[in-house]
């Protein structure tokens, strides 16, 4: 028997990931920080991508309870756990390559 692992909904992570990636107030308050924070790490070669994620999780966490308070349920159950961690997985893997360019 095998398990499929895609325990996240492909339309939920699509429509966090867009509202994360645009919304100016979480760019310039949690992206941007953390961005820069990252692109010394990488500078510095002590980057390590699991510890990135934990980062993007954090944002993807805030970044849905901002998207809950203003189009969603109240409970907050629009985006799931596993919904957040492939946010985070994502927007960390669209970040890395970019980080080196980052600070020049």
């Amino acid at each position: 028997m095998t398990k499929n692992k895609k325990m996240y909904n492909e339309q939920a992570v699509t429509e966090l990931q867009i509202y994360t990636e645009n919304d100016r107030q979480i760019y310039d308050r949690e992206l941007k920080p953390v961005y820069v924070n990252l692109a010394k790490k990488q500078k510095k070669g002590i980057y390590k991508p699991e510890e990135a994620q934990k980062s993007y999780y954090r944002i993807a966490s805030n970044s849905a309870k901002n998207y809950n308070k203003k189009f969603g349920s109240s409970d907050g159950t629009i985006f799931t756990t596993a919904d957040r961690r492939e946010v985070a997985k994502r927007l960390e893997a669209d970040i890395r390559d970019e980080l080196q360019g980052y600070l020049k």
